[in-house]
C-alpha cells in the first residue's frame, strides 16, 4: 500500500465532514498575525458531509487571494459546525472592528488559543 497525497481541498473537506476544530493557513505571514476574524462563510450546519457543493466552495475560498485561512469549529452545544474563510490581524481593535462589521460574535487569539467576544 502507499501513502496519497491530500490536496488541501481535500484535507479541509475531510476535517469538515468530520467535525473537527482546526485552521488551515493560507500564507506564510498569516502565522504571525495573532487574531482571526471570519469574513466569509463557506458553511454551517449540523453535518458538513450532507453538502453536496462544500468541495466546490472550498474551492472558490481558496482561490480567493484575500483570505488569510480556512478554518472550521464545532459548537456542541447547539451543534452546528462552522467552516469559514478568515482574515488575520495583529490589531484587536481592527480585528473587532471588522468582526463586528460582518456581524461576528466572536474572534479567535491564535497565540493564546481563546474565543474573544467582540463587545467585551
Amino acid at each position: 500500500m502507499r501513502a496519497i497525497q491530500l490536496t488541501m481541498q481535500q484535507a479541509i473537506l475531510n476535517k469538515a465532514n468530520s467535525r473537527i476544530d482546526f485552521t488551515y493557513y493560507l500564507k506564510e505571514s498569516s502565522k504571525r498575525k495573532r487574531y482571526i476574524v471570519s469574513i466569509s462563510e463557506i458553511y454551517k450546519g449540523p453535518n458538513p458531509s450532507l453538502q453536496s457543493n462544500l468541495l466546490t466552495e472550498i474551492n472558490k475560498a481558496l482561490s480567493n487571494a484575500n483570505f488569510d485561512s480556512i478554518g472550521g469549529w464545532h459548537n456542541k452545544e447547539a451543534n452546528v459546525y462552522c467552516l469559514d474563510a478568515n482574515i488575520h490581524f495583529n490589531d484587536i481593535v481592527k480585528a473587532k472592528i471588522l468582526a463586528a462589521a460582518n456581524l461576528q460574535v466572536a474572534i479567535y487569539d491564535d497565540f493564546e488559543n481563546k474565543v474573544i467576544y467582540v463587545n467585551d
